[in-house]
């Protein structure tokens, strides 16, 4: 996101040996913007239950090439991408800029308006899959009790490059909402698996239309969910986990650079990953390409 912003500099420094980069291993290889893509680290058995809707449903990946983009926003033809990336702020609404990340689009083409006011009208009441009032209460009252908690009083947007795309600031501190679209993901295996499929297509000739209007069904937990990793999610180079675990029902690659623009959940566990993963499914072993590569951390 931003590319073209940042074109003129990465231009400059192009031939800088410091800022070239070759890695034979399989993530996260295309230098994204900082802050752009997002993991949900998962590794308590409470939450991992999300891990095993995502094996389902991660299997439709595509590739992409295009010659209409410079080399450096220019995606590997051994780049996948999980899902598309949408954008819930009115700051894209009608920005026209081309799409690195969407290639042969433009940032306002994915800008999602919401269909409900806010989120629990949104969860109780959406097109796709409602979840219960007594199940959305009960995560409600849990997200207001980790409020209360030193661990989510601390913790703040650190960075300051939001402020005019998302309207959060730096210093500000994660809200109720954000805690919320957290656990709402973890907890609710059914809705997570509705949820996921929205950020993809149901089959390969369903619209562009088609496809935007089933995610506006979740415009305000998607929005929530990709501000509390990208604003307030953690970055890998102040983390202690190292490698990431996903399952998937089948991919066949043996290298790969992976751009996850679904919720997508990992764990730092194997034997955790191994035990939510079907007989006939692989698990990815995931590692950072950027220090500012940011995951929540839901444990």
């Amino acid at each position: 996101e931003e590319e073209a912003e940042e074109e003129e500099k990465q231009k400059e420094t192009k031939n800088d040996p410091k800022k070239e980069h070759s890695h034979s291993h399989n993530h996260n290889q295309d230098k994204l913007n900082d802050d752009t893509r997002s993991i949900i680290s998962i590794d308590d058995t409470q939450s991992i239950v999300s891990l095993a809707s995502l094996a389902s449903i991660a299997s439709t990946v595509n590739s992409y090439t295009s010659s209409n983009l410079s080399e450096q926003f220019r995606p590997r033809a051994n780049t996948y991408s999980f899902g598309n990336r949408f954008y819930y702020w009115t700051y894209y609404e009608r920005k026209n800029d081309r799409d690195p990340w969407n290639l042969d689009y433009r940032f306002c083409q994915w800008y999602i308006p919401t269909k409900h006011q806010n989120l629990k009208e949104e969860i109780l009441h959406n097109n796709i899959w409602r979840l219960q009032a007594k199940k959305y209460q009960t995560a409600r009252n849990k997200a207001q009790m980790f409020m209360e908690s030193d661990r989510f009083k601390m913790m703040k947007c650190d960075t300051s490059f939001w402020e005019h795309r998302y309207g959060i600031n730096k210093g500000d501190i994660i809200t109720l909402n954000h805690v919320l679209s957290v656990i709402l993901y973890t907890n609710y295996d059914s809705l997570c698996f509705e949820f996921g499929k929205t950020f993809r297509k149901k089959y390969p000739t369903e619209t562009h239309k088609s496809l935007i209007e089933r995610n506006s069904n979740f415009g305000n937990w998607s929005r929530y969910l990709r501000e509390s990793i990208e604003c307030f999610g953690e970055r890998m180079s102040q983390s202690k986990i190292k490698i990431f675990y996903h399952g998937v029902s089948h991919l066949v690659l043996n290298s790969i650079v992976c751009r996850f623009c679904v919720p997508t959940s990992t764990t730092p566990l194997l034997t955790v990953a191994t035990s939510f993963t079907k007989t006939n499914g692989i698990i990815l072993e995931l590692e950072k390409y950027s220090d500012n590569l940011r995951y929540f951390n839901c444990s």
